[in-house]
C-alpha cells in the first residue's frame, strides 16, 4: 500500500450531499490502466517507465468508463472480502440490481456493466516490471571483486486471470419484467489477482472516481496514488510529453506532435474537472505548455477513513 502522509490535515470538504464512498485500486492498474475505449480486438499493451501491461481477452478486453468502475468493484472485494482456502474471493448477488447498487449505477446501464464483467471473466493480464538498482554486495557471496554494491537488473512477469469463474442465471419468460430477469450472479476472483490487489491496494474516493471520464479516472487515481508518496513541501514536475505518454499515448509521438498537443489539451481539461471534486489537490498547469507541477496535497482518503462508506457495504 502507498505510504500515508501523516504530516497533512485530512481533506474533509465534500461539496456533494451524496455520502462519499471508499474503494480500492491496485497500483499496477494506476500506472498502466485499461484501454480508454473499445479497441475492437483481443490484445492491448500499455508501457510506461519500465512497466508493461498486456491484456488479452475474448472477444474483447475490458475498457472505458464502465470497465474501470467494474474493476474498482472487483478489486475492492478482493482487498476486503474473506478469502477461501485457496485464496479466492467469492462474490454473490441474488439479482443484478444488487450488483448495480454497489456500483451506484442506474438499472438502465445494466447491459453496459454486464458486458464489462463478462469481458473480465474471459481476460487475463501480464504485468511486467523491469528495474535497475544498486544492491548490497553481501547478497552475492560469490563476488570477490565488488567492495560495497552491485548494479542489478530485475525483471518480474506473470500471467494472471481476473476471474476464475463467472455464473449468471437469466429468466427467459417473456412476461417477466426486464429488470427482474437477470438473477443469481456469482463471481469467483482468481487467487493471484486477489493477492496482487491486497499487496498493492490504493484507497480512492469512489464518489469522485465515478463522476469522471475514463481519462479523468486514470488521472485522478494517479494523483491520489502519487500524492500518498509525497512528503509535505515536495514538488514534482511532469513534462507534457510524459503526461501524454502515460495517459493518452500517441503512436510515433515525435512525428505526430499536433496529436500530442491535442491530447495534452484534453488532459488539462480533465485536471480542471478533477479539481472540482478533489478540492485539496495542489496541481498547477505550467503556462508555457511544458507540463504540470504537483505539490504535496492533503490526502483525499486514507484506507481506514471513517468518513467514507465502502462501495461494497450493504445497508
Amino acid at each position: 500500500m502507498a505510504k500515508e502522509n501523516k504530516n497533512l490535515t485530512l481533506f474533509d470538504s465534500i461539496e456533494s450531499k451524496e455520502k462519499p464512498s471508499r474503494a480500492f485500486l491496485p497500483s499496477p492498474f494506476i500506472s498502466a490502466s485499461l484501454p480508454l475505449r473499445d479497441i475492437k480486438g483481443s490484445l492491448f499493451t500499455r508501457k510506461y517507465n519500465g512497466i508493461e501491461m498486456i491484456l488479452t481477452g475474448a472477444p474483447k478486453v475490458p475498457y472505458g468508463v464502465y470497465g474501470r468502475l467494474v474493476l474498482s468493484l472487483l478489486t475492492t472485494h478482493a482487498v476486503l472480502d474473506e478469502k477461501d482456502e485457496n485464496g479466492n474471493v467469492v462474490i454473490n448477488y441474488s439479482k443484478e440490481k444488487e450488483f448495480l447498487d454497489e456500483l451506484q449505477a442506474p438499472k438502465s446501464r445494466g447491459k453496459n456493466f454486464r458486458e464489462q464483467l463478462e469481458y473480465f471473466s474471459n481476460s487475463t493480464f501480464v504485468y511486467k516490471v523491469k528495474v535497475q538498482k544498486k544492491v548490497q554486495r553481501s547478497l552475492f557471496e560469490d563476488l570477490d571483486n565488488i567492495k560495497d554494491s552491485v548494479e542489478v537488473s530485475y525483471e518480474s512477469t506473470g500471467n494472471i486471470a481476473f476471474i476464475k469463474k463467472y455464473e449468471r442465471l437469466t429468466l427467459l419468460d417473456g412476461d417477466i419484467e426486464a429488470d427482474k430477469k437477470n438473477r443469481n450472479m456469482s463471481v469467483v476472483l482468481n487467487a493471484d489477482f486477489v493477492k496482487l490487489c491486497v499487496e498493492h491496494a490504493v484507497p480512492i474516493n469512489y464518489t469522485t472516481y465515478s463522476k469522471l471520464s475514463a481519462t479523468g479516472k486514470d488521472l485522478y487515481a494517479w494523483f491520489v496514488y502519487r500524492n500518498n508518496s509525497l512528503n509535505y513541501g515536495d514538488v514534482i514536475k511532469i513534462p507534457k510529453e510524459k503526461l501524454v505518454e502515460q495517459f493518452m499515448p500517441v503512436k510515433d509521438a515525435e512525428k505526430n506532435k499536433a496529436q500530442v498537443n491535442s491530447n495534452y489539451q484534453f488532459l488539462k481539461e480533465q485536471i480542471d474537472e478533477i479539481k472540482k471534486y478533489y478540492k485539496g489537490l495542489d496541481v498547477y498547469v505550467l503556462k508555457d505548455g511544458g507540463g504540470i507541477v504537483l505539490r504535496a496535497s492533503p490526502p483525499e482518503i486514507f484506507a481506514n477513513d471513517k468518513r467514507y462508506v465502502l462501495i461494497t457495504a450493504n445497508d
